[in-house]
């Protein structure tokens, strides 16, 4: 199953939307990502010791995982991914770091209103759920580990 940014194109089953992915039963499926600035980022530092992806909903397991280890952040896209890494640093100073400045930011970001703005168009490629579930905190209780194969890239 491949998943892409934007509106829905024919080679693909999903665009990159929590909410569309979230109707969909992938259990058993092996999905093939293409983004803009998560699926670069993470290529672009495959050669890290180690490679965890997060995101606010895996955000607690991530700095749970990093523990108090040194870490560089790669922010990839805009305000909320830079607000998630914040989040994520502030979490391995203070695991009782209150989430709701950080998401509150996130809420009002530019991806965000243009996110809303595409909704209230009808645009193909995003659902009414994108941003909530985008936010949506601990729902994975694990870090994402990105493992080089190849010229890919496996999550797991």
């Amino acid at each position: 199953m491949s998943c892409t940014d934007g509106p829905a194109l024919p080679d693909f089953a999903l665009t990159n939307s929590p909410g569309q992915l979230s109707t969909v039963d992938v259990r058993g499926a092996t999905i093939i990502q293409a983004t803009v600035n998560g699926t670069r980022g993470t290529a672009a530092a495959r050669t890290a010791d180690e490679l965890l992806v997060a995101s606010f909903p895996n955000a607690r397991a991530t700095a749970w995982a990093l523990g108090d280890r040194p870490a560089t952040f790669v922010v990839t896209g805009g305000e909320e991914d830079r607000e998630c890494a914040e989040f994520i640093a502030a979490l391995r100073e203070d695991p009782d770091t209150a989430p709701e400045p950080y998401l509150e930011r996130s809420r009002r970001s530019r991806a965000a209103v243009r996110l809303a703005e595409g909704v209230a168009s009808g645009y193909s490629g995003i659902n009414a759920l994108d941003v909530e579930r985008s936010l949506a905190l601990d729902v994975l209780n694990r870090p994402l580990v990105a493992t080089p194969t190849g010229d890919h890239l496996i999550l797991t």
